[in-house]
């Protein structure tokens, strides 16, 4: 994640996106980074695959981080959280998702301010809502 907010993500392409971190466990060796995207068409079930991708790894004790930019975003949903709080997650700042921002804020502070844990223990990044699909 440090990576792609520092370097710009370009236009976001990907439905949803897991980026995996070191174990919160005991285990400290290596300091394991995952990235993986799920791009496809509609009904394909990237939501579904993403969703179980997330889930396992934050069982098996590893920091994931979800970041859903699908203009129907449902991967709160399927994560653990009810409608309300997921309208309660705040949305990334456009300019962070295509790729314009200033660099202000670090990945950290971006999670911090608009992440929320999910009762899978994992956190969760919202891009957009469906109000706002289409926008651009």
């Amino acid at each position: 994640v440090a990576r792609r907010f520092r370097e710009g993500p370009g236009r976001a392409v990907a439905a949803n996106q897991l980026c995996l971190g070191k174990s919160t466990g005991t285990n400290t060796g290596g300091g394991l980074r995952i990235k993986l995207g799920t791009v496809g068409k509609g009904g394909a079930g990237k939501t579904t695959v993403s969703d179980l991708f997330a889930q396992e790894y934050a069982r098996r004790g590893l920091r994931v981080l979800a970041i859903d930019t699908d203009s129907n975003p449902n991967l709160a949903h399927s994560l653990g959280l009810n409608a309300e709080q997921a309208d309660d997650i705040p949305l990334l700042p456009r300019s962070v998702i295509v790729g314009k921002g200033d660099g202000a804020l670090t990945p950290a502070e971006l999670v911090r301010q608009y992440g929320a844990v999910t009762p899978s223990q994992v956190t969760l990044l919202h891009a957009m809502r469906i109000t706002q699909a289409g926008a651009g």
